[in-house]
């Protein structure tokens, strides 16, 4: 096998460590913060392309740079915009979040 076949597929390093792809209609929706927009971006990475991430508020607080608190105004404010729901499972265990696409019967202004 040559050098060239041995070669990962990936040679980007920020490849290999995934990306996210955020729906236009949220990165777009002027009545979410922008703080709001990009925690989405956040759960959909942590849901790795499942419709729904078993995650706790502490390991999203982490990852965002914020508090526990902050994440959950940043839940709250995409709950009401119906983006997120979510599952308690009880003490000390994370929440299952669901993850909700953007509706298309909301106007998009750029």
């Amino acid at each position: 096998m040559s050098a060239e076949e041995k070669a990962p597929a990936i040679q980007d390093a920020m490849l290999e460590n995934g990306f996210t792809a955020v729906p236009n209609g949220v990165i777009f929706d002027s009545g979410l913060s922008m703080a709001a927009r990009c925690f989405y971006a956040v759960l959909l990475a942590f849901a790795r392309g499942d419709s729904k991430c078993v995650v706790g508020q502490e390991e999203l607080a982490r990852a965002c740079g914020c508090t526990d608190r902050t994440v959950r105004k940043y839940l709250d404010e995409l709950r009401e915009h119906g983006l997120v729901s979510w599952v308690q499972r009880g003490l000390n265990m994370p929440n299952v979040y669901r993850i909700h696409g953007f509706s298309a019967d909301k106007t998009v202004h750029r």
